[in-house]
């Protein structure tokens, strides 16, 4: 698909915030091509211009001919698949445009940080099977805290257990296990990250304090996001992030943003 739109940079924005909300508007923005694309060839379908449609634009073509598979929001009472081709293809309806178009957000957040440290501090996490220290969310390769302040490799995440380890960094003979998020200023419902991290926070530490040496291991929290600068209460002296830092103070965990461990550590 030809496009003028350019992959943002991350050498270009000043925190991973101001990159990661540009990359979004940048998916969104080839998505919503791609929904125009696969329009006009289903139009020509339509109108027996040709004979069948492609493959890579039938998505399209079965979520606009099944009334089930109409977007949420959609609330015109009819399907003509011709009349929402039109609607679609019209200049003046953005709504459509975004209604139909594919969601972006299909990798997590966390590849999302990873990229922008590689690329902007220098810093190459690994991550996934075929990283160069293999890390996965289940398997031979997680790794977890349990309860008992133990730090356990390939074993299911229970009640008793945290998620697995997001990734890996190798670094000046240092070993970096790291936990990733990126929140927005809501937090999401019942704010259960911060629950989330708390508890691999609490679970951590007591396997720190049980064990005599780490030797050359950090565990780090990269916390991004408006959440996690947010305070819980206005008479707060510190924000989500600072109260963190202050409760599992520990001179082998490392609570920051991505921005202020690249800047310490890359490059």
């Amino acid at each position: 698909m030809k496009t003028k739109l350019q992959y943002p940079n991350p050498k270009d924005f000043l925190t991973f915030d101001d990159w990661f909300v540009e990359k979004v508007r940048y998916g969104n923005a080839i998505n919503q091509m791609e929904v125009i694309e696969s329009a006009k060839v289903i139009k020509r379908f339509i109108n027996n211009d040709i004979d069948k449609i492609p493959s890579k634009h039938k998505w399209l073509y079965n979520k606009i001919t099944n009334e089930n598979n109409l977007p949420e929001n959609y609330i015109v009472p009819y399907t003509d698949t011709l009349k929402l081709c039109n609607e679609i293809l019209n200049p003046r309806n953005a709504s459509s445009k975004k209604l139909f178009s594919k969601a972006y957000m299909k990798q997590g957040v966390e590849a999302d940080q990873i990229e922008y440290l590689d690329k902007k501090y220098n810093l190459l996490f690994s991550r996934g099977i075929d990283g160069y220290f293999p890390i996965t969310a289940n398997g031979k390769n997680s790794y977890r805290f349990t309860k008992n302040g133990e730090f356990k490799q390939n074993i299911k995440k229970t009640n008793n257990t945290t998620k697995s380890i997001d990734s890996c960094l190798y670094h000046k003979e240092n070993v970096y296990w790291t936990t990733q998020k990126r929140t927005g200023p809501d937090g999401g419902a019942t704010n259960s990250v911060q629950d989330d991290i708390v508890k691999f926070l609490r679970y951590n530490k007591l396997y720190l304090e049980k064990k005599e040496s780490t030797n050359n291991w950090f565990f780090l929290y990269l916390l991004d996001g408006p959440y996690w600068q947010r305070k819980d209460r206005n008479t707060d002296m510190y924000n989500r992030i600072e109260t963190l830092q202050f409760e599992y103070n520990h001179p082998k965990i490392i609570i920051t943003t991505s921005d202020e461990f690249g800047i310490e550590y890359g490059n």
